[in-house]
């Protein structure tokens, strides 16, 4: 399987998906691809080893910021 049928498997990209930015991680290699356009030599949608790992971050400019935290809403866990 490649890097995109594998997310197309998972249903595809949430609409705030930065698919400019999808890292493969294998092992200790880390590796970005943007999948806006595919290359027709396949080079930014590599075949899938056992072990790798997909990382879709979400678009910073897309989150909403649901509450503000205040210091008064903190609460104070004591350990016994």
């Amino acid at each position: 399987m490649t890097l995109t049928s594998v997310i197309g498997k998972a249903d595809g990209f949430a609409g705030k998906a930065e698919i400019s930015k999808v890292r493969l991680i294998r092992g200790k290699q880390e590796t970005v691809y943007d999948l806006r356009i595919l290359q027709l030599d396949g080079s930014n949608n590599p075949a899938l080893m056992d072990g790798d790992e997909i990382v879709v971050p979400q678009d910073p400019a897309s989150v909403e910021i649901e509450s503000v935290f205040k210091p008064e809403d903190s609460v104070v866990m004591e350990m016994e």
